[in-house]
């Protein structure tokens, strides 16, 4: 598994997780400007993420008016996530 999906695997599970508590309004932040703009922008169906995308944009659809933000931050804001992961 790349980066980028596990990334993607990431956000697809936290909305799953939230939204069986009856969240509904999420705010996706990533240090990886790819993942951003694979929300953003989606992707061919020969690239390794399309399935985790349109399982993320699945989620999307299911809540209708569903807010949502992609929000790329910068890496050094990103530490305590990554140490949490151990990245670091």
């Amino acid at each position: 598994m790349s980066i980028p999906q596990a990334e993607l695997w990431g956000i697809l599970l936290g909305m799953c997780i939230a939204w069986s508590r009856g969240f509904r309004i999420f705010e996706v932040e990533t240090d990886s400007k790819l993942d951003v703009n694979l929300l953003h922008n989606g992707c061919a169906r020969s690239h390794p993420c399309y399935v985790m995308l349109q399982n993320i944009m699945m989620m999307v659809n299911l809540g209708g008016s569903f807010p949502w933000l992609h929000l790329h931050i910068l890496r050094e804001v990103n530490q305590v996530t990554d140490a949490l992961a151990g990245c670091c």
